[in-house]
């Protein structure tokens, strides 16, 4: 349904109703610890749909596969890619940070020195805690 819903609003160009769809997937995913939109963002892409959310819930998904497969490599260049890319709405960046605690501190060297300074210079913890503040309001 929430395929349907997030086609009809593509079709009269209701971009906020599509964001608004995107962060009950990524709510969902948070509750319930499963990616269970995969096919429903899937089904929309193929259409031609883009969206920045739908290319962050993509590209997270990306990031959860590669991490699951032990390919952490892959997956922190994916999770540095979303943040600098900055698609991740401004709520989600925290998670995605704690996403990264177990990439810096593992036994395999997943970012470089200068990699982690962009990290920090783009995502900087005032910025993080706002972003959540503000996503704790509205909810």
């Amino acid at each position: 349904r929430l395929g349907a819903a997030i086609a009809h609003f593509a079709e009269v160009s209701d971009r906020v109703s599509i964001g608004l769809i995107c962060d009950q997937l990524w709510d969902q995913y948070l509750e319930s610890g499963v990616l269970a939109y995969g096919s429903v963002i899937d089904s929309v892409l193929a259409a031609g749909l883009s969206h920045d959310r739908l290319q962050f819930l993509t590209r997270y998904r990306d990031f959860h596969e590669s991490y699951k497969a032990q390919q952490f490599v892959d997956a922190g260049g994916m999770l540095l890619s979303i943040l600098v890319s900055e698609i991740a709405p401004p709520h989600a960046v925290a998670d995605l940070l704690v996403d990264a605690i177990p990439l810096l501190e593992g036994d395999v060297l997943v970012f470089s020195a200068d990699q982690t300074l962009v990290l920090m210079r783009r995502r900087s913890l005032p910025a993080v805690l706002a972003g959540w503040a503000q996503w704790m309001r509205a909810n």
